[in-house]
């Protein structure tokens, strides 16, 4: 299968071998200034043309950073030594330092590349979030798992499953896309078209889900208030359910009662995408005096004004898995947009404290398999009576 990913390295390629060429016949900097601007600008152009997928652009162009911007400084440090070499007039500390800085970004982007898709998306975190409320009677510890999207069930995913075991939970909420293929896993022999193999995606299907049910048994996960899975937007493509000890799935929004002093809403797939019509109407709990917890994937559903409760649980936005320090807080500044790749706690115009997770797995197919500055994530969250609170001395 020649995929969409080797024909971008190709033609990636060609534009990296011109621009060197460009660059080594014309001595003028102002013209390599240009020569790198117009780098950028057709690589970016191959990266939108040659994607098949949504948001498959955002990885081409990961991998241009990564992998052809140090093929072009390797080749621009090695021109501009040729040049030195030819005429020792040019040469200078400036020169030098040029270099020698061109050179180490060269290293540097493929050891960050290295590292966050190595090492970083196997770092998983465990946040712990303590809420005292006159409403709960009784301690209850929650582990909020999300955004699993294993494409098999290796040495990580069982770890995973072994640490939400060790945790002790009283009660496990999934918060969706528990699976999603990788590209093996999905395409057909005309791969670059992305056609669908549904013989292999069906084997998938069935490996995948029994793997997991061997690795959930074996992890000794056995909440005594079960554990409930919602559906993201990739549980309703491909819908597997494996078949595990006292675990709930649900399709539709639904709300239990669990004790005597905490309600659960377990958003749908569809209820918890918000839109700007706010067409949703989001249930209340039927008793005001027990906690009301509401689960959802999608994090936009905080904004709904109907929605009511105490606090949200979400996933879905996976952190952003690419945070660059400083600038993500720009971009939000900029574009006025505290939920561009939301996590932690937010509050939207419903009122209602929305946690959001960086969830435990990557994006798969159509996105980087990165993660950067971004770990993955579990989140404790444990309910405890007001009466518990430390108070100060």
């Amino acid at each position: 299968m020649f995929g969409f990913i080797p024909i971008f390295h190709t033609v990636a390629g060609a534009i990296d071998f011109l621009t060197l060429l460009g660059v080594a016949t014309v001595h003028k900097r102002v013209y390599h200034l240009l020569f790198g601007i117009l780098w950028v600008v057709l690589c970016a152009l191959t990266a939108y043309s040659f994607n098949p997928m949504r948001h498959g652009e955002i990885m081409l162009a990961v991998l241009a950073l990564i992998i052809h911007l140090p093929i072009m400084l390797v080749g621009m440090a090695g021109i501009t030594l040729f040049h030195a070499w030819k005429n020792p007039r040019s040469r200078s500390i400036t020169l030098w330092l040029r270099i020698a800085g061109m050179l180490l970004i060269a290293i540097l982007l493929p050891c960050v590349g290295w590292y966050a898709h190595y090492v970083e998306p196997y770092q998983l975190e465990v946040t712990h979030e303590v809420i005292h409320s006159p409403k709960i009677t009784q301690k209850v510890r929650i582990v909020f798992a999300t955004d699993f999207q294993a494409n098999e069930i290796g040495d990580y995913e069982k770890n995973v499953l072994h640490k939400i075991a060790k945790l002790k939970p009283d009660l496990v909420l999934w918060g969706g896309d528990l699976f999603q293929p990788g590209l093996n896993d999905v395409l057909g022999r005309r791969g670059f078209q992305a056609i669908s193999d549904y013989r292999k995606t069906y084997q998938w299907q069935k490996k995948i889900a029994a793997d997991f049910q061997q690795a959930w048994k074996d992890s000794g996960i056995s909440p005594p208030l079960g554990s409930w899975f919602i559906q993201g937007n990739h549980d309703i493509t491909y819908g597997i359910e494996p078949e595990l000890p006292n675990a709930h799935w649900f399709h539709a929004t639904v709300q239990r009662s669990f004790r005597d002093d905490l309600d659960i809403t377990f958003l749908s797939q569809i209820d918890s995408l918000d839109n700007d019509e706010h067409t949703t109407i989001y249930p209340p709990s039927p008793d005001p005096n027990r906690y009301h917890l509401i689960v959802g994937h999608y994090p936009g559903s905080t904004d709904n004004p109907t929605l009511s409760g105490d606090i949200l649980l979400a996933g879905h936005t996976h952190g952003g898995q690419l945070q660059i320090p400083f600038l993500w807080d720009i971009l939000r500044k900029m574009l006025h947009s505290p939920a561009l790749f939301r996590c932690g706690w937010y509050t939207g115009v419903s009122g209602v404290p929305c946690y959001t997770s960086r969830g435990i797995g990557m994006a798969r197919v159509d996105t980087p398999e990165y993660r950067l500055h971004c770990r993955p994530e579990l989140l404790l969250l444990e309910l405890e009576p007001e009466s518990s609170a430390k108070t100060p001395p």
